[in-house]
């Protein structure tokens, strides 16, 4: 039993699942929504990249010694990941550690500047961010896609009020590459989800995601939330047929997951109109086909 939403249970199963069914249509939708999806997802790394850009010509705008002090810093790191390398080369061909005392004494030497850095970028970063609120257990929670408002006490204004526009600005954009992807509703969700991750990811390192090269591989992902449509007629019986008859919408997409894959097992037994289910079906060029099914009990 696993957590699909924040309040609700859920059950997971996972079966294989073999080569689509045959027809033209079908094996052109599918390849058709796997390069969408790697499009849109380097649509929005793309998109964060610049964002990164900007926002560093704003911190320089506004606190240039901030600026300054964090390109020491990358020199820095990068000093001593390339100290590091060195000696990693040498342990690989000898066989043995290699590094000498005086490269330990340089690597401590640029991290106790690296620390003094720290202290001060800290020191500039408060004077330009200000400190969060205090928070609000009243406070609605923000939705995803609500306009951003910087609320911060202290920092620099203009600073706070161009990351506000800056924020906004990327916000809609992504609003509108979302509505004009070509991509189906669960399909999109699942690749939003895989950039954000690697948003955080490479947050770390202060700066932007990788692109994916194309490989042919790739995932569909439908949600199902009808009352009326449970598992098992959503992906066995003949009314996902008739509801895949038409492939123009995420609706008949999500009654046509049957289509399609052909499921090597039978479907788990559905409860009723009180289940929903999130239904991912990899098919892949170069590894076997999955179906993951994520079904949620409303208690």
């Amino acid at each position: 039993m696993g957590k699909f939403h924040d309040s609700d249970p859920s059950r997971v199963w996972r079966f294989g699942c073999k080569p689509p069914r045959p027809g033209a249509d079908v094996a052109r939708l599918i390849e058709h929504q796997y390069w969408l999806a790697h499009r849109y997802y380097n649509d929005l790394v793309a998109m964060s990249r610049q964002k990164l850009q900007e926002t560093k010509i704003l911190t320089r705008k506004y606190s240039p010694q901030l600026a300054r002090l964090e390109d020491k810093e990358r020199k820095l790191k990068d000093d001593i990941e390339a100290i590091r390398e060195k000696i990693s080369e040498r342990n690989a061909g000898t066989q043995k550690r290699t590094g000498t005392p005086q490269e330990r004494k340089q690597i401590a030497n640029l991290k106790k500047k690296q620390k003094m850095l720290y202290k001060a970028i800290k020191e500039r970063r408060h004077a330009l961010w200000g400190e969060a609120p205090p928070k609000d257990p009243n406070k609605s929670k923000r939705k995803k896609d609500d306009p951003i408002r910087i609320v911060r006490i202290g920092g620099n204004p203009d600073f706070l009020l161009g990351m506000e526009e800056l924020e906004n600005k990327f916000l809609n954009q992504k609003k509108h590459m979302r509505a004009n992807n070509g991509i189906f509703w669960g399909t999109y969700l699942k690749v939003e989800a895989a950039w954000e991750q690697a948003c955080k990811d490479s947050a770390k390192y202060q700066a932007a995601p990788d692109f994916r090269h194309w490989t042919g591989n790739g995932v569909l992902a439908v949600q199902l939330q009808d009352p009326g449509i449970t598992v098992d007629e959503a992906v066995c019986t003949s009314r996902s047929a008739t509801m895949g008859e038409s492939l123009s919408s995420s609706t008949s997409l999500a009654g046509s997951i049957g289509i399609w894959t052909r499921i090597c097992r039978p479907m788990p037994a559905s409860s009723g109109p009180s289940w929903s289910a999130g239904v991912t079906a990899p098919t892949t060029r170069t590894i076997p086909s999955t179906c993951r099914i994520t079904v949620t009990i409303s208690i």
